[in-house]
Parts: structure tokens; sequence; C-alpha cells
């Protein structure tokens, strides 16, 4: 996962602007050159060689990282269209509700229905033929109001033209195009010289590097320091906002080591409405619970809900280290398109557990150097449910909870019953939970997965034909390289740094 901070320019000059301008003038062009080269089945090497043949005079990295941020944003693109396309089923479902409710046909929900009809048939269009809607650089409003003439040219150009990126590199010190220090910012601006040939290629611009004063906020400083003194790969994208510009910096981070396993763990089982935390020390005793609630989580708007997110987030450390809790496990759950959940629950799984909580747990663990762990949480709430809600008196979340702690630890799970869990084309009964599934790996397990057998139904037990639940082990310690990808690049898009992976929570 990556860490972000923001950092300003100040002591900007006029000059000093306009060359910033410039360069992000042909960048962004150099971004929409490639998206559409893209979009016509070039590959990124392709694409940067067609680039080199324009006038935009950029170097060889402007031009590749200009590619694959125009790369980025088509994934991200087809990657939100069955979003967008679910958001539209919800939406008629909801205007056909108003008409039906109408005493009259209104006139303004039913052209509300057609316009949603249009937009679902346009949609479903592109979702099967992996294609894309109209992108238009710069926002759809934006270039209404230009054509409307509410708007000059020159506003319309300038919201099209207003960054540069550049990726990181860890065989170039960090990054090549855009380097940092402790309170300055270094830019290359590539500018055309005559072409000459040389053992390498062909030369047709030259780098003239310019030093501007940054303004690192206090909270950014030391981790600031750590980055370039580790000479870890950092990305960087320059941004003009209201006249300002800003610089925002991301790096690879990763979890703590492990030196011992941890007397307690604080476990947490994640849920749209809020977060069920139990502590669990390395007997399996459960010695706190709490659950953190906020109903304003699925219905408040996304400004509003990363900083609930925040504030709960830091709410689970805080009674972690309170509790003397040496890691934090989660559980490694992919709910996305989960058939048991409508469109509204799947988008708000996807638009919130899997990724605002994943990301603020992740960075904030990891700044408070606490290890963050994950594990399998197959039928914890079904086991949480039948053995522990009575018992302890916890919620069903808590419960669940703790037994995500006790599969960290490696305890299996005797039921007092058997409970039928899904498989393939059958429900099998099971009454033993074999911890080889869910636990972080100890072998204290007597039924421990024979090798080779991955999701099989294994040996009996009690005498009764009840089933052992097989299956792979859970993963490890949330651990990231620091990113040495071919030619030592860092990260291959704006969103993901290092090793390019996505930044929901994943196994080491």
């Amino acid at each position: 996962m990556q860490f972000t901070f923001k950092l300003e320019l100040t002591g900007l000059s006029m000059e000093d602007r306009a060359m910033i301008d410039d360069l992000m003038s042909r960048y962004c062009s150099a971004r929409r050159f490639a998206f559409n080269r893209l979009l016509e089945g070039n590959t990124v090497n392709q694409t940067v060689h067609l680039l080199q043949d324009t006038t935009l005079s950029l170097n060889w990295r402007y031009f590749e990282h200009a590619a694959k941020d125009a790369e980025a944003m088509i994934e991200s693109q087809k990657e939100l269209l069955p979003l967008y396309l679910s958001d539209t089923y919800d939406k008629i479902e909801s205007v056909e509700k108003a008409l039906e409710k109408a005493k009259k046909g209104s006139q303004r929900l039913q052209s509300r229905l057609k316009a949603l009809e249009k937009r679902k048939d346009i949609l479903k269009e592109h979702v099967m033929n992996g294609t894309l809607p109209k992108v238009i650089f710069g926002g759809r409003q934006l270039f209404t109001e230009r054509v409307e003439g509410k708007i000059s040219r020159d506003e319309w150009k300038s919201s099209r033209n207003d960054q540069v990126y550049s990726i990181g590199q860890a065989n170039q010190k960090g990054n090549a195009n855009i380097r940092l220090s402790v309170n300055k910012i270094g830019i290359n601006f590539p500018h055309k010289i005559d072409e000459r040939k040389t053992g390498k290629g062909t030369i047709r611009v030259k780098n003239e590097r310019k030093w501007f004063s940054v303004n690192v906020p206090e909270k950014y400083t030391q981790y600031l320091e750590n980055m370039l003194s580790s000479g870890k790969a950092y990305s960087v994208r320059i941004v003009r906002k209201d006249g300002r510009y800003f610089a925002h910096v991301s790096f690879e981070i990763g979890s703590p080591q492990l030196e011992s396993m941890p007397e307690r763990v604080c476990a947490i089982d994640s849920n749209p409405e809020g977060f069920a935390v139990a502590i669990v020390k390395n007997d399996g005793n459960i010695v706190g619970h709490k659950f953190f609630r906020d109903d304003r989580l699925v219905y408040a708007s996304e400004g509003k809900r990363d900083e609930i997110v925040g504030s709960i987030v830091k709410g689970i450390i805080d009674y972690a280290k309170n509790n003397n809790a040496g890691a934090i496990v989660m559980e490694d759950l992919n709910m996305r398109d989960n058939k048991s959940f409508r469109r509204k629950g799947n988008r708000i799984i996807h638009a919130f557990v899997r990724k605002k909580f994943a990301e603020n747990i992740m960075d904030r663990s990891w700044k408070e150097g606490i290890p963050l762990f994950t594990v399998n949480p197959a039928y914890t709430s079904k086991i949480g449910d039948r053995k522990y809600r009575e018992m302890y008196g916890l919620s069903i979340h808590e419960s669940a909870a703790l037994c995500i702690g006790k599969r960290f630890y490696g305890y299996g799970e005797w039921l007092n019953g058997p409970i039928a869990v899904g498989r393939p084309r059958e429900r099998v009964p099971v009454q033993y939970v074999w911890t080889s599934l869910y636990g972080y790996g100890s072998p204290k397990d007597p039924y421990m997965e024979p090798p080779g057998r991955k999701g099989s139904v294994g040996k009996n037990v009690g005498g009764n034909g009840q089933a052992v639940l097989t299956g792979r082990p859970a993963r490890g310690p949330l651990i990231r390289d620091e990113g040495e990808r071919k030619g030592g690049e860092c990260g291959g898009s704006p969103q993901a740094t290092g090793n390019g992976v996505k930044p929901a929570p994943q196994g080491g």
C-alpha cells in the first residue's frame, strides 16, 4: 500500500509559474494522446514510441509515465462501469417507485426514467463489449459551460492541463524527473535540441532541472526524512489548484515485522454500519470487546464518510494500544460481487469496507508501528453466533471478531453440533473447523491439512461421519517489498507504487 502526503510549492515567480504551466500542458497533451492510442489497441511501449514522434518535446520517462497514467485511467474506468450500471439500476427502481406513488403521472419523473433507461442501455453495451463511454478531459460540466460560452477558452484549457506526474524509480535515487530534498523540489524541464545520434539512441531533448521551495507540514517532516534517507522510490504528481501548486508525494509502506508471537491481538470484524473489535489473548480467551458504530457510514457523502472512517480507525488503534495488543488482525475478505448482497449492498461494501477502512487501518498501523495481519473470515459469524455470543454476552459481530483473533493463533473450533457450510454443488455438515484453513500457521492443530489437499473433505472425526473442512492456510503479515520492478521503477499507475498492487490488504 502507498502513503501519500501533500506539499505546497512556495515563492514561485511569474516565470516559474509559466515554466510549470508549460510542462503541465505538454504532459497532459501526451496523456490524452496516449489515452486514445491505447484505446486503439496499442501497447504502452508502442504508445511511447508514437509519443516520441510528436512535437511535445518531453523526455522518454515523461512519455512513459503519461502512457502509464492513461493506462491506469482506462483500467479505472473499466472497473467502475459495473458500479455505474448498478447505480443506474437503483435510480431506475427509485423513480419507478415514485411514479407508482404519484397520483398522476409526473412528466418530470417520466423524463427522468427515460433518461435513466437510455443510460442503462449505453452502460450495458459498454460492459458487454469491454469498451468505454466518451471521456472528456477537463470534465463534462466545464465542457458544457464552454459550449454555452459561460467560461473562456483559457479557463477550459487550464482545467485540461493542470498536472504532471512522475513515477518513482529505485535505481534513480527515488525519482528521476522530480526529485525531493528536505525543503526543496527539483523538476526536470525538457526542451527541444537538434537531434543527434548516440549509442543509446537518438537524443531530441535536453533536461534542465530547476529547484523550488516547498512548505512541509510539521506532521510530515519525519516521514519525508525517513523516505529520503532510505533511498526508496517515490512518485510525485504536481497539481495546480486555484492558482496554487501542490506536490502529492507517494511511496510504498509495509507492516512492521513480528519478532515473536504477541501475547494479545486486536481482532476486527468489519461491517457496513461499523466495526466490531475483540482483544484476544494467545490462549484463545477474550479480554475486551467494543463495537464502533456510526450509521452515517452507509448514507453520508464521500467526504464526510472519509472523515468518519478516519475517526473510527483512530479509536480502534487507541483501543488496541490501551489494551496492550501486539498486532492487529483483520479479515481477508473479498465481498465484491457477492451474490448474497444486493446492488446497493455491493456498492457500499466495495466503496467503503474494502477500500476506505483498509487504507486507513493500514496507514494508521504503519504510523504507530503495529503489525497488521489478515486471516480468512469464512463462517466466523456462524461459529461466533453458535458458540460465543451467549457464552460471553457478545453481539454477533463481536463474536465473529473473537473467532478471527483465535484463528490468528491457530485455534480450530469444535462446535456443539454440525453446521452446514457451502461446498461446490453440495452442503457439507461440519462440526470441527480446521484451523489450517484460517490460522496464522501454528502447528498446534492436530488436524493439519495433508500436503497437496486443498479445499477437500478430510479425516472424519467423532465417529459420526462429520466432515472436517480443509483449505489454504491464512496469509502472513502485510509486508510490502519496496518496489523493484522492471528497470527499477516504482509503480505502474497513479494509484499504486512499489510493486503496483492494489491498495486493499493482501498477505505478504
